[in-house]
């Protein structure tokens, strides 16, 4: 899987680099295709992100069934951290 998925600790470090409001875990849990846990990755990616002190609320994962609404921010480096207005997605 590592040639087109990130492992938890890869999926910390992208979060980092790229200093997103919020990243969602996913593509886990649903088929077992590999010999690790069904849940290893959740808590690997719990211990990652606690490992970078990146709070919860910032990276998470979904619980089975849960969905979340995602709107659209004014990018940081626009925004200088200063607005966090919904603004229009472009056409």
């Amino acid at each position: 899987m590592k040639s087109v998925h990130m492992n938890p600790a890869e999926a910390v470090q992208a979060h980092r680099d790229l200093q997103p409001r919020m990243s969602v875990g996913m593509h886990f849990g649903t088929f077992q295709l590999t010999t690790e846990g069904i849940d290893d990755p959740v808590r690997a990616l719990d211990e990652a992100r606690r490992s970078a002190a990146i709070p919860p609320a910032e990276f998470r994962t979904l619980e089975f069934g849960e969905s979340i609404a995602i709107t659209t921010k004014t990018p940081r480096h626009e925004a200088g951290n200063a607005s966090r207005d919904t603004v229009e997605p472009p056409l």
